[in-house]
Parts: C-alpha cells; sequence; structure tokens
C-alpha cells in the first residue's frame, strides 16, 4: 500500500488589524522639538530670509545661519 500524502500544512491566520496597527509615539515634552522638526522650521526661516533679498543667489549660508540664530532664539524664549 502507498502511503497517503501528508496533508499540507494550514494556512496562517491573519491577525486582526487593530492587533498589527502601530502605536503612536509617545508624545514629546512640552516645549522640546525633534530634529525633523527642528530642520523643517530652520528651513523655512532660510526660506523667507532669502526671500526678503530678492534671492540673490550667493548667501543661502548666511541665510541659514541667520535662520539657525532665529529659530534657536525662539525656542530659548519657551
Amino acid at each position: 500500500k502507498a502511503k497517503a500524502a501528508a496533508k499540507p500544512a494550514p494556512k496562517p491566520v491573519a491577525k486582526p488589524a487593530a492587533a498589527t496597527a502601530k502605536k503612536a509615539p509617545a508624545k514629546a515634552k512640552a516645549g522640546v522639538v525633534d530634529a525633523e522638526a527642528h530642520y523643517r522650521m530652520v528651513a523655512e526661516a532660510a526660506y523667507y530670509i532669502a526671500e526678503k533679498r530678492g534671492f540673490a543667489p550667493g548667501n543661502h549660508s548666511a541665510d541659514w545661519a541667520h535662520a539657525e540664530a532665529q529659530i534657536a532664539a525662539l525656542h530659548s524664549k519657551k
């Protein structure tokens, strides 16, 4: 007699969406800005500084430094 073929393993059951959903990150302490948010704030400030001077070429480093100083001052007031 030939042996019967083994049954294939059962397919895994999908977990409910609620069980696999990612948890929201813990909220940061009040007044604390993450690095990505800080970078975006500096970039936006640098854009407006460049806009005020008509986007003349050659001053992007100075614009960025000025923007960093503005954002640092803003954070130190909190």
